[in-house]
């Protein structure tokens, strides 16, 4: 990566973004065979390069990471990318099934745990290729929506090439990259995809409800995306004084701040401050994250670090499951012996409540598949499954039946409050499991 002199910085770097600034094709050549690249995702996906990387045939021999999803899979398909080898610890839709039929590589890891990966020099990328707005007056450009840990490993890559996308939102956020730790710049204006709301349907909302009733004022909060967390930030109207320390800032949280809610005055550190590492939603929600002064983007390294998440009083993860089992083991990342999703954040946040002083663990899930046949609740995992939160972290489950409240409880405790929440349907097979 370009090193900076002193005064490259604060002088011309007008002219050094000048002399860097080349169209996608020739950016795309710049790539080296045989590379290890790191692409930004979510709506930040740099899809201007990707798209001139697949039509040079520069991908063929390279494999590389993209944070949790892009938002076109386009990396999952080695028949477009000419052979291009995806690693993620996240699959998402195309990538799910190129994990399972071998064409992708899946790596156990959460979020914390790659950037600590690249921060001790275990992962170091040769390449780089990330979605950047346009300088600002001073020559440093923002990750906009996605700072996800590309940011980091821009810092880190041997080469750095950046859409300098004119219309990034410039978020406020402690990692930006200087024109000149850019190698190459490809100037685009490709307006970032915006993602719909979840639909809260009867059964998220019951949850929401019972979840926001575990959630006391001035309670630091994370959540994830879709119609549980939502729910349960509608439920969360009535309380006071509450903060976010999260990986994902979504319209849910935007439409709460606006209540008033959502303060950030009882917060240990970053007090008044929505510290996030995404912003996953509407251009109303882009809009505000550059407007609201309150929204600070922040590292991965940072926002999950179980760490600083355990400075914070009351810190409270809200996260989902496919599957707990009658001990509290939580899997959240595959079904049938198939890797449909990672462990994302959910480890670390998980890890941040139990050192959070009065921190809490809640697991929400419907307490059926979608088509009623299968319970979500199982007396064991099945062979193979994934435990993706061991049964010690996890203090509530939740499910539209109830609450069921594990910490400090028995196995025969447990069991007993996890097949009370699951459906009245499959209850027979939980008292026989627990048996």
């Amino acid at each position: 990566m370009t090193v900076a002199d002193s005064g490259a910085r604060t002088s011309d770097w007008r002219g050094i973004y000048q002399d860097r600034a080349v169209g996608a094709l020739e950016a795309a050549s710049k790539v080296p065979p045989d590379s290890l690249i790191v692409f930004t995702s979510y709506e930040g996906e740099p899809t201007v390069l990707i798209d001139a990387l697949i039509s040079t045939g520069a991908l063929a021999s390279c494999r590389g990471f993209q944070s949790v999803r892009g938002t076109r899979g386009l990396l999952a398909e080695p028949d477009v990318t000419g052979g291009f080898r995806l690693l993620t610890y996240a699959p998402h839709g195309r990538a799910i099934d190129a994990v399972s039929d071998g064409t992708a590589d899946f790596i156990p890891s959460s979020i914390h745990t790659i950037c600590r990966l690249l921060d001790d020099g275990v992962i170091i990328p040769d390449v780089a290729i990330v979605n950047v707005s346009t300088p600002d007056g001073e020559g440093y450009c923002s990750f906009g929506t996605s700072t996800d840990f590309s940011a980091l490993a821009a810092k880190r890559a041997r080469l750095v090439i950046a859409q300098a996308n004119a219309a990034m939102p410039r978020i406020p956020s402690d990692m930006r990259l200087h024109v000149s730790e850019v190698d190459w710049f490809v100037e685009v204006d490709v307006t970032p995809g915006a993602a719909a709301r979840a639909v809260v349907d009867d059964v998220s909302a019951r949850i929401g409800q019972y979840v926001a009733e575990l959630i006391p004022n001035a309670a630091c909060i994370e959540v994830g995306i879709g119609a549980i967390p939502d729910a349960a930030l509608a439920a969360l109207r009535s309380h006071t004084d509450l903060g976010v320390h999260s990986g994902l800032l979504t319209d849910g949280l935007m439409d709460l701040y606006r209540t008033g809610v959502l303060t950030g005055q009882s917060k240990e550190i970053d007090r008044g401050l929505m510290v996030v590492n995404q912003v996953h939603g509407s251009h109303e929600l882009y809009d505000f994250a550059c407007r609201c002064s309150a929204v600070s983007m922040r590292a991965a390294s940072y926002t999950h670090d179980p760490r600083v998440i355990g400075t914070l009083s009351h810190f409270t993860a809200l996260n989902s499951a496919v599957q707990v089992d009658l001990r509290g083991q939580v899997n959240s990342e595959s079904l049938r012996g198939r890797q449909v999703a990672g462990t994302g954040g959910s480890l670390d946040f998980a890890m941040g409540a139990a050192l959070s002083p009065g921190g809490r663990c809640i697991v929400a899930l419907p307490s059926t598949s979608r088509d009623g046949k299968h319970s979500r609740i199982v007396p064991e995992l099945p062979t193979g499954a994934t435990v993706t939160m061991p049964a010690v972290l996890v203090d509530y489950v939740v499910t539209e039946h109830g609450v069921a409240e594990l910490s400090g409880k028995s196995l025969t405790e447990r069991s007993r409050e996890l097949t009370a929440i699951s459906h009245p349907a499959f209850r027979d097979e939980m008292l026989a499991g627990s048996r």
